[in-house]
């Protein structure tokens, strides 16, 4: 018997909005991420949605 045998199709969890938010928002952004990775978007511009730097940033560099 494993762990997922433990639990019903139809169970419910309770979850507080606060961590339900967190969890939708880092799956969202994730699937950004891998659709970026796929369709070859340049490294530089991936590691801006992660650091969550604008391109002001980058002008600032130059």
């Amino acid at each position: 018997m494993s762990i997922s045998n433990a639990f019903k199709p139809e169970d419910r969890v309770m979850v507080k909005f606060t961590d339900f938010y967190n969890m939708m928002y880092e799956a969202a952004r994730a699937e950004v991420i891998e659709i970026a990775v796929r369709n070859g978007v340049p490294l530089k511009y991936i590691r801006g949605l992660i650091d969550m730097e604008g391109e002001e940033n980058e002008q600032e560099d130059k």
